[in-house]
Order: structure tokens, then sequence, then C-alpha cells
């Protein structure tokens, strides 16, 4: 196993893991705080060794990166080892890059029995997917605090859908996405629609707080819809199929800053 550590302070602490089948030798390093990446997750065998990662009992921990090789023809037991990296509740950032699996993992959309509808990663404000080619869109509009969503290269979606904004059981009278500044799509090479559900009698508040949308590099995207009252910069680009654009916007919608090209 290959380590670089990067002191900053005692409290801040940068640590890469190259995996290579001997990712258990985390198991005892509960003091770890700050950001862990973890590289090379194809050479995990399997979900048991993953679980000796131990991550649930490194609390000090508030950003993850979880990066699988590119440009793999073998994706058997992607979806075990990301189950078994479970985080702690307190996660901040999360990064999950070259996953090859079609669903994530439980843990990221897991209530906890003793709290009713909290959900186990309610301190999670930034998330990026990247090149997640075979992922579906994941079911995150319950997060309380997440402020910035990226999703990048998931060639598998082709439209959103109401499971996109919320779950099975989740109350028409609860805002989706309810902290959200930050959306950014790109490298959709599949999609051709996004929607966003209207507001209106006994329907959900979509997306109250976001402030910025980038759609980029999306070349089969013909129909997008967006309904936001806080949109302050709107950018779309190399989205050369697009023929359908609804905005609906109050007078009071800050937008200051739109490009399309």
């Amino acid at each position: 196993m290959h380590r670089q550590v990067t002191c900053h302070n005692p409290s801040n602490i940068r640590k890469v893991i190259n995996s290579d089948s001997i990712i258990k030798e985390l198991k005892s390093l509960n003091g770890l705080g700050g950001q862990l990446s973890i590289y090379n997750l194809q050479e995990v065998k399997d979900k048991k060794e993953a679980e000796k990662a131990n991550l649930r009992g490194k609390t000090k921990i508030y950003k993850l990166e979880f990066v699988w090789r590119s440009r793999r023809k073998c994706f058997k037991n992607d979806e075990e080892v990301l189950e078994a990296l479970q985080s702690h509740s307190n996660l901040e950032t999360l990064k999950i890059e070259h996953y090859g699996g079609e669903k994530l993992p439980c843990w990221l959309l897991m209530e906890i029995p003793s709290h009713g509808d909290s959900l186990l990663v309610n301190s999670l404000v930034n998330l990026k997917f990247i090149d997640c080619k075979s992922c579906e869109l994941p079911m995150l509009g319950r997060l309380p605090r997440l402020k910035s969503l990226e999703i990048d290269g998931l060639d598998n979606v082709r439209a959103t859908d109401m499971e996109f904004y919320r779950s099975t059981g989740f109350s028409e009278t609860m805002a989706v996405f309810p902290a959200l500044k930050k959306l950014s799509l790109r490298r959709m090479v599949n999609l051709v629609e996004w929607m966003v559900p209207a507001v209106g009698e006994g329907h959900s508040v979509v997306f109250p707080c976001l402030e910025e949308l980038s759609i980029m590099s999306c070349p089969l995207l013909a129909s997008f819809s967006l309904n936001v009252s806080s949109l302050a910069q709107l950018e779309i680009c190399f989205c050369d199929e697009l023929k359908y654009l609804f905005m609906e916007c109050s007078a009071s919608t800050p937008l200051e800053d739109l490009t399309i090209k």
C-alpha cells in the first residue's frame, strides 16, 4: 500500500491510499481526520475485505473520495465494495469516480430507524459522481444540507423521473433538494429530457435555493424545463439538440448571468 500524507495541522490531514488489496490496514487508523482518498478500488477483492477499512469508525474524516480505475472491462464487485465502505453520519463531502455499478449504496439513502425520517448522511454538503457510466440517477431530493451536486458522465441516464426528486413515502409537503445552491450536469451523452415537476396544490417545492445551474456537453438533450425563483446563473453549452427550454421565473428571480452556446 502506497501512502501520501500531507499534514497541515493536527485536525486537517489529507491521506491518499492506493489500494492493492490490503485496505485492511485502515482498520486500526481511527484517528484519521480531514480528507481520505482511496484509489484503485477495483483491487479490493470483495465486501468482506472492504469492510476492514471500518470507515464508520473514522468520525474525524469529513471528506471521502472513492476512485476506481477507468477503462475497465470487469465491474463484478463494484456495488458490494462501495456498500461496504459505509461512512459515518457526519460526512460532509463525497466523490465517487469511475464506479461501475448500476445502483448506489443503501447507506447513501438509508434512514436511521431511531430518528424517524432522518437520513444516515444528513450532514452531506457536497456530492460528486464522475464517470459512473452504468449508474442510475440516485434519489437525493431528501438530503437536507446538500448544497452542491455534480453529475458528470453518467451514460446510463436518459431522462429524469419523480424518483430522482423524492422516493417512496416522501411527503408532498416537504421541499425537494431544500438547500441545493449549485447543480452541474456534464457529459451526459444519452440524456434526452430533464424535467422538474411543476409546483402546485399538493406538490413539493423543488430547488427553493438553487442559484447556479450548469449544463455542459449533453449532445442529445432536446428538452429541459425548470421552475426556480432563486436562480442567478444559468450556463448551457454544447447541447446542440436542445429544442425546448422552459424556465418559469418570477419578477423577483435574480438571474444575472445567462450563457447559452
